[in-house]
């Protein structure tokens, strides 16, 4: 909890300064009364939502790269503090420690597991726009045989309701598993290597 905070907080500062560059574009139009015609107005808030449009595209490029660096840093941490009972300083410092160690074996984990995400997000379009069709198709069936664009609507989201437990209920089974993997991961990381085992020596030697 104490860990995912400050990154919590982290992620809402740089939401709010990816987007304060929106409100750029207006402030010509709060200088609208100081001389400049309406084509001067409009080449300025669209030359203005043209830039954020490019910072945000790559501040959320940088996000996005950052977090797949520190996605892995991330899990050991939290297993460090949660299995090993450390504080919050401790297991940061313990979890890098690890990562650093383990850190071809760690690679590989998050490349497996970057392939299995892609593998069941596309597994999972089909399924999705058939449970997501369903609701919709009811409402349509309810709406033309009601000739009532509300009962249609109310038909629509009575259905979707178990869709949406479904969805939920599927992405939670892949959470555990890839929280399950992320452990499996942590605790072979941090196994103690067995001591090999000399063989008695036979008579005569």
């Amino acid at each position: 909890m104490l860990i995912n905070i400050p990154l919590a907080l982290l992620s809402i500062l740089v939401i709010i300064m990816a987007a304060a560059p929106f409100f750029v574009p207006l402030l010509p139009l709060i200088r609208s009364g100081q001389g400049e015609t309406p084509g001067q107005l409009i080449g300025l808030v669209i030359s203005g939502l043209f830039g954020s449009f490019l910072l945000i595209c790559f501040t959320i490029l940088c996000i996005a790269a950052v977090a797949i660096v520190i996605r892995p840093f991330y899990e050991f941490f939290v297993r460090a503090g949660v299995i090993r009972r450390r504080g919050v300083i401790e297991s940061i410092r313990k979890g890098y420690h690890i990562v650093r160690a383990s850190l071809n074996q760690v690679v590989f984990l998050y490349i497996l597991l970057i392939g299995i995400g892609i593998a069941f997000g596309l597994e999972m379009i089909p399924i999705n726009l058939i449970l997501i069709g369903i609701p919709v198709g009811v409402g349509f069936v309810v709406s033309a045989a009601a000739d009532s664009v509300a009962s249609g609507v109310a038909a629509g989201i009575q259905s979707g309701i178990p869709t949406l437990i479904i969805l939920a209920f599927i992405a939670g089974l892949y959470q555990a598993f890839e929280s399950t993997v992320w452990t499996e991961g942590y605790l072979a990381a941090t196994a103690l290597p067995t001591p090999a085992v000399l063989a008695p020596a036979g008579p005569g030697l």
